[in-house]
């Protein structure tokens, strides 16, 4: 089955990596899009030749495979193969302290409780557009991208969900675009963090981790 099939859908990248994003544009307006047995919405775009566009994040844990993607709207459908591929990601490795490894069982449904907490801000989401301008970087020096396989003290435990980037001590950190503050608190794992809202599905999350 061909990646476009009409004329009333565009998906400018035929393939993705594990982990990446796929962009989806429509002239008609569309009820939502299925693939990885998830739904996802349509929001009408705001600079575009296109009418409405749906970002559809793909899970780092994705399986490589080509998946069909739904367009469905109020009296038709229609269908695209998308293909997820691995990622070339590097892997990092960390010494860190035992308790950043190995949890206790209060430590551990704490840090199940934040998780749940977090998980449930990301997968909300409204039709403002709560950003207005460009998207630009909090800090100019990453020390670790996106992806990253991090080996703690000789063994794989996660993979990199966000980019880190060297500032000094009480260096003010700028947000990437303006919105809203939906959550600010220390967490275990993820440290003293702030989550701001940008609008249709977009989250900005900064933590505050120190190193010597």
């Amino acid at each position: 089955m061909p990646l476009f099939l009409f004329a009333a859908i565009f998906i400018p990248q035929k393939e993705v990596n594990n982990g990446g994003v796929i962009l989806i544009f429509s002239d008609k307006k569309p009820k939502y899009v299925k693939i990885f047995n998830k739904i996802f919405p349509f929001f009408k775009t705001i600079h575009s030749k296109y009418k409405y566009y749906s970002l559809i994040p793909v899970n780092y844990y994705q399986k490589p495979s080509t998946y069909l993607l739904k367009v469905v709207y109020k009296n038709s459908k229609e269908f695209a193969n998308i293909k997820v591929k691995w990622g070339k990601y590097k892997k990092e490795k960390i010494k860190v302290s035992k308790k950043f490894v190995s949890f206790n069982k209060a430590v551990l449904k704490r840090i199940q409780r934040e998780y749940k907490e977090a998980m449930a801000i990301y997968n909300s989401f409204d039709d403002r557009v709560l950003w207005r301008d460009k998207f630009r970087l909090p800090l100019g020096v990453v020390t670790s991208p996106y992806g990253v396989a991090r080996v703690f003290n000789g063994k794989l435990k996660s993979y990199h969900s966000g980019i880190d980037f060297r500032a000094r001590l009480n260096t003010k950190i700028k947000s990437v675009n303006s919105g809203e503050v939906v959550l600010a608190k220390s967490r275990y794992l993820a440290g003293n963090s702030v989550v701001i809202y940008h609008g249709r599905g977009i989250y900005q999350t900064l933590s505050k981790e120190y190193s010597l």
